[in-house]
């Protein structure tokens, strides 16, 4: 929604991660206090037609952040030390620039926090078969959902984070501080 004035200048960004181009001086004295309400409402009042979902192009990134892209299509649980956590492709396609259908559901499982080695064997094994496990996108559309998923959505999903708040204008920018300005996507 919103970002600092000053980006570093465009020849200093090629091969920086996107929230790293963001970067600026910054005055905590210009600075809006107790902003999360002012976000979500403004979140809250797109209507479909105002939110273009855009995904990076992958082109766009650093090779950095595209080594082993095939590898993000694994449905093996992820492993740091001795966390273990299960891994669903399928819940961000649109991010990949794949249709997005109905995500299938999150297993939680307190064993994700193994620690001892008798009971990391599972995930363990999991992960050397990851190659076998790959979720299959579909390319077919570029980006979007599927009407199952729109329907799955407004069931299933939140279409408020909020309650809207009572003193705020109800359409267009709602600003905090006059420091505070709509964000130009680089």
């Amino acid at each position: 929604m919103v970002r600092p004035q000053r980006v570093l200048p465009l020849h200093a960004i090629f091969d920086l991660p996107y929230g790293a181009r963001w970067a600026c001086a910054h005055n905590w004295a210009d600075s809006s206090r107790f902003t999360l309400r002012i976000y979500r409402d403004q979140f809250d009042r797109l209507s479909e037609s105002e939110f273009e979902w855009k995904p990076y192009p992958l082109t766009s990134l650093p090779a950095f952040c595209t080594h082993a892209f095939d590898l993000w299509a694994t449905k093996a649980p992820l492993i740091y030390c001795s966390y273990f956590e299960a891994y669903y492709p399928g819940r961000f396609c649109r991010q990949f620039g794949a249709v997005q259908d109905i995500p299938r559901s999150v297993t939680h499982n307190d064993r994700h926090y193994a620690t001892r080695p008798e009971n990391n064997a599972e995930f363990i094994t999991e992960w050397e078969q990851r190659w076998q496990t790959l979720y299959v996108f579909d390319l077919t559309r570029c980006g979007g959902f599927t009407n199952e998923y729109r329907g799955w959505f407004r069931y299933m999903g939140k279409t408020h984070i909020n309650n809207p708040s009572q003193d705020r204008p109800t359409t267009g920018f709602v600003p905090a501080h006059p420091h505070i300005a709509i964000a130009v996507i680089i």
